[in-house]
This record gives C-alpha cells, structure tokens and sequence, in this order.
C-alpha cells in the first residue's frame, strides 16, 4: 500500500522522547498481556530513527514496538489493540497457510507520519503511525464515528502485504495491490468482520462496516469495482463456485505455491519491479488459480474479473485484454501435471514450463479419474484431467 499522505501533527524532539523513555520505561507496563508485556516492566525493541523504542508487548504472534512519546500519552488505547494484533496474525496464517519468517510480527508505531507500510525496523514486520489507534473515522453511509478505525484497517492492510508477499512478489499491481489495493480492501473488510464476531467487538464489527462503505458499497463515490471482485468471489453461493468466503482464497494460495509458482516469472513483463507488475499473462494466471481455488463452474474472466476492470479500470498503464482461453489452459496445465504426476509419471518438464509462463507447453500426459484433482475435471472424451469450467 502506498503511504498516505503525511499528517500534519508535530514530531515530539529527539531529545524529549528519549528522557520520556528513560522514566516512563523504567514505571513498568501496567497491563495484563501476555509475553514480555505481562511481566511487569517494559522490554526494548532497539534504537531507530534516534529513537529508542519500548516493547509495550510480546507475544508468540506480535511484538508491539512504540515511540515512548506515543506510549507514553497513549497506553491504554495501544493495550486495547494488542489482542486484535495477535487475532491479526493467526487469521492471515489461516488465510494463506503459510507464516513469514522472523515471527512474532513486528508492530512498529511511530510518531505520526501520516501512514503505514510494510517492513519495520525490528524484524519482520509492519510500520504504522501512531495517531492511527486514537483517530476516528465517520461511516460515510451511516455517519457513526469509529474509535481508532485506522488502528483497525492499516494494522490489517499491511499485515495482509506481508502475507501476500510469502506467496509471492509481484500480485498485478494493477488489480491487486501497489498501485491499487483492491485485494486487501476487500479482506479488511471481511477478516475485521470476523475477528470482531469472534471477539464480541462492536467497535470493530463498526470498522468493518465504515471499510465495506469505503470501497465495497456500489452506491457511494469511493466505490472501487474491483474490491467488488473481490467481495463478489467472497460472496459467491454453490450456483457460482463450489466454495466461498475465505476457503477459496486459501485453497488458490496453497496450489500456487504447491506448484512452485513466483509471478514475476510468468508475467511476461519486462518492466517489472517489486512493486509494479502487470500483463496479460500474468492476470491470466492469476485468474486460473482463483478459478481453481474456488472450484468455478463455469468461467468467472468475463462476467466476474474484466467486466470488474481487470485490464482496464488502472488508467495509469497501456490497457490489455484477458482471454479466458489462456485462462482456461493455464488452468488445464495445472490438472494434467497434477494428474499425471499422481500417476506416477514424470512432469518435471511441465511443470518448468508452466512455472516459467510457458503454459501452452505445459500439457502433461497420463493420469485417470481417479487421479484428477478436486480442483479439475476429468474429460472422459479427451481422457485428460482439465479446467473444470
């Protein structure tokens, strides 16, 4: 996500925040967290920036590394993010089926700058601003205020990069994040949805609500079509897909990376960079996978993804076309290598292929019925394990 533009609050000095540190550290953290957090006195996450950040909490999913100005001022209400924070990590754990290297997850908040993103200087980890957790936001549907709305969303959206970064770097950063973000503004919406149903947490079950009218809500001008992709394939009822809601996005997760997949390596794109890929190709392969995760029954290109504006609704790139053919045999390379190699045939060759963009090659031989995956169909006429749309 790119950052925001920068508040415009003044930094506390230098000077001021490390005397702040050397007392308040010293008082001993007052809540009841667990980790490090519980034992009575603050920890020390490491000097950055000039300044010398508090361990406010430590857990086997977070640490929370605070400014000692903000904690400072701030206490109680950063404590009362800390349980949303380790909730944050297991559900994207979930999610993906995968965990970064280095956790806990870092959360580093620093004196207000305006935004959030990922990295931190502590380990893996996400940077947000530290007027995010005591700022609101107003639903612009229903006009209730939300408590610490941004605290909720930018915790979770560049949680959600990280994860998504463990998949693989270089999502189309057209139609899924970088230079926009429609994937993650759609999952802010449903993974605070369900943490806050699982914490009995109205103000979040509220922040839920003010993100979906931010971007999912058809009738208001932030609307964004594709976080209604997104939000569309979340939604989507056995008439449809033969799975929704978040199982879908996991199993797509899982056979990309099971089959060795790196975006970047298939798209095509020669002026790629970490955060600006995008292609034909690689929305081609994107959208087979999505289709394969949630066992589509017929094909979702059209009707779903560019009818939603894969290719075209991101004005600041050349628009290109999708072709659900492509789709459609990037997907079958996928059913035949896996059928095959159940079968117990040797698919390497296919599977560099198709790792490497190279999907009209990627067709492998052998395999049955019964070797087919849930993902597929097995076509009794061409006696090949297919798309099954």
């Amino acid at each position: 996500m790119k950052r925001r533009a920068r508040a415009p609050f003044p930094l506390l000095p230098s000077t001021f925040v490390l005397i702040t540190f050397l007392v308040f550290g010293c008082a001993g953290y007052h809540g009841g967290g667990s980790g490090s957090g519980g034992g009575g006195n603050l920890a020390y996450c490491g000097y950055a920036g000039g300044i010398h950040y508090v361990q406010a909490y430590a857990s086997a999913q977070t640490q929370w590394c605070i400014d000692p100005g903000m904690w400072s001022v701030h206490p109680d209400v950063y404590e009362n993010f800390f349980p949303y924070g380790d909730s944050v990590v297991t559900e994207l754990q979930a999610l993906f089926n995968v965990s970064p290297q280095g956790l806990p997850l870092t959360i580093e908040v620093k004196q207000p700058f305006g935004g959030a993103s990922t990295g931190s200087d502590f380990g893996t980890g996400i940077t947000v601003t530290g007027d995010a957790y005591y700022t609101s936001f107003t639903n612009p549907a229903t006009g209730q205020t939300v408590a610490g709305f941004w605290g909720y969303l930018l915790t979770l959206h560049e949680s959600i990069n990280v994860w998504t970064g463990v998949i693989s770097g270089g999502w189309p950063s057209d139609w899924w994040a970088d230079d926009r973000s429609p994937f993650p503004n759609s999952m802010d919406y449903h993974i605070m949805q369900d943490i806050g149903t699982k914490q009995n947490n109205s103000t979040l079950l509220a922040a839920a609500a003010a993100q979906h009218e931010r971007f999912g809500d058809a009738g208001q001008p932030g609307y964004d079509s594709e976080v209604g992709l997104f939000d569309t394939l979340y939604d989507a009822t056995n008439t449809d897909t033969k799975y929704s809601g978040f199982t879908g996005f996991e199993d797509a997760f899982q056979l990309a990376e099971e089959d060795g997949l790196s975006w970047p390596n298939v798209s095509g794109d020669s002026s790629y960079t970490g955060d600006n890929d995008h292609s034909a190709r690689l929305s081609e392969y994107v959208i087979a996978y999505l289709q394969l995760g949630f066992v589509a029954g017929s094909d979702l290109t059209q009707p779903v993804f560019t009818t939603d504006g894969v290719g075209t609704l991101d004005t600041q790139i050349t628009p290109y076309t999708v072709d659900p053919s492509a789709v459609r045999a990037v997907a079958t390379a996928h059913c035949s290598i896996r059928a095959a190699a159940a079968a117990g045939q040797n698919t390497s060759s296919q599977l560099a292929a198709l790792q490497s963009g190279n999907y009209q090659n990627a067709i492998a031989t052998g395999g049955s019925e019964i070797t087919c995956p849930g993902e597929c169909a097995w076509s009794a006429l061409s006696s090949q394990c297919i798309a099954p749309w």
